[in-house]
């Protein structure tokens, strides 16, 4: 079973504005190491933090600013994000939404809040995710799930399962349905926490940047320049690329 396999890592939110967000990371152990193929590797030399730019604009060409960092691993940095084709093929990642706590009280607004972030995220070009409605929980990589309140500041959680490569396995989201002062989140608010977790879902850590999305307590409604950059070369970069940690 997955879960028994399971190394979380929880990355600590800044607490400046009133969305407050999170990420946890779990890292699958492998069952065996086994024949790697080319699209497997981990022998590669690892890039410096400080290439990272230097990666982007050989990539993605001058001018473009990004943000990717690594996830420690017993591989070293790692990359995560879902496993596409090797010829640059979407791949499709199934979703189960698990109804709020609350429908009756608060409305059908959230579902579209999520299905709009995984729009935007899937629209950019070069991420070659297709994000479809599984038929059943059991069928779903990706459950999406709603709690009155979180019961720490958070406004929502994205928790990965990943393979020594990075390679996404699968992955769950919560969402809060209030703020920290009780009030009801609105679907203008529940939209911009979506399109942070679902930033996350992606393969996406967090930004140093106010302006981003994916900074930690993001105040953003839309994707950044720098949001989107980051996307691209994280599914453009060789899967054997690792990152070393910056100091």
């Amino acid at each position: 079973m997955l879960a028994s396999r399971l190394r979380l890592t929880t990355f600590e939110p800044m607490t400046r504005f009133s969305l407050s967000v999170t990420v946890a990371i779990a890292t699958l152990q492998p069952v065996s190491a086994g024949a790697q193929t080319a699209y497997d590797r981990t022998d590669a030399s690892p890039v410096e933090a400080a290439g990272v730019k230097r990666l982007a604009e050989s990539i993605l060409g001058p001018g473009n600013d990004v943000y990717l960092a690594p996830v420690e691993s017993p591989s070293g940095g790692v990359l995560p994000r879902w496993r596409t084709g090797e010829d640059g093929s979407p791949r499709t990642v199934t979703i189960y939404f698990e109804n709020p706590e609350d429908p009756v009280r608060f409305g059908r607004g959230y579902r579209w809040a999520v299905n709009q972030a995984l729009s935007q995220w899937a629209s950019i070009p070069g991420v070659a995710l297709r994000f479809q409605e599984a038929a059943g929980r059991g069928t779903a990589q990706v459950i999406v799930k709603w709690v009155t309140q979180m019961s720490t500041a958070h406004s929502g959680l994205t928790a990965w399962e990943t393979d020594q490569n990075g390679w996404i396995a699968s992955a769950v989201v919560t969402l809060t349905l209030l703020r920290r002062d009780g009030q009801p989140v609105d679907r203008h608010l529940a939209r911009r926490i979506a399109l942070h977790e679902v930033g996350h879902l992606v393969g996406l850590g967090h930004s140093e940047d106010e302006g981003d999305m994916m900074f930690p307590t993001s105040e953003q409604s839309r994707l950044s320049p720098r949001d989107r950059s980051t996307a691209k070369l994280l599914y453009a970069v060789e899967p054997w690329v690792l990152l070393e940690p910056g100091p």
